[in-house]
């Protein structure tokens, strides 16, 4: 898909993660963002953000914004948690950091990031995941992973003013 006349890039982001939603971001400006939590009713939903990408998706169409880039929010070490997603997705979005499944995932990431050829390996499997999950028109789009700091970063950025963004979580 390509932007209509005289438009920029159309970027439609995506977090699979806790909090997930979907985004779209024209021409450097941000004009959609839903969180899952809100269309699925479940506070602080974790999975991939179905209902999200598909009003995303009626935004674009309804505005004739075609995309032209995928944005992916997350850093190394989230291909168990894209293979297993029927159970992270059922897990507590109120888990502790300090549950055992949390130390775990954070273990596994920390060992990922570490690495760095077993860190793009695992970060492409993991892109393919979501791959398959998109509707079809989006999967030859080119592909971006951004960093989960860098993510809340851009976010911020992409309000109206000034200011000065920090990011710690």
């Amino acid at each position: 898909m390509t932007p209509g006349p005289g438009s920029g890039p159309v970027v439609v982001g995506l977090w699979d993660g806790h909090d997930a939603g979907a985004a779209v971001v024209a021409d450097g400006a941000l004009v959609f963002a839903l969180s899952e939590e809100r269309p699925m009713r479940r506070k602080r939903y974790s999975g991939f953000p179905c209902r999200s990408l598909d009003a995303a998706l009626a935004y674009c169409a309804a505005h004739d914004l075609r995309p032209t880039d995928l944005a992916l929010a997350g850093g190394a070490g989230r291909l168990p948690l894209r293979a297993l997603e029927p159970l992270y997705r059922a897990s507590s979005p109120h888990r502790s950091p300090l549950s055992p499944a949390s130390r775990l995932v954070a273990g596994w990431e920390n060992r990922i990031a570490a690495v760095p050829g077993l860190r793009a390996a695992e970060a492409a499997a993991a892109a393919a995941f979501v791959r398959a999950r998109l509707p079809r028109e989006l999967r030859g789009l080119r592909g971006h992973r951004v960093d989960h700091h860098d993510a809340h970063a851009f976010s911020a950025l992409l309000l109206p003013g000034e200011g000065f963004v920090v990011t710690w979580d």
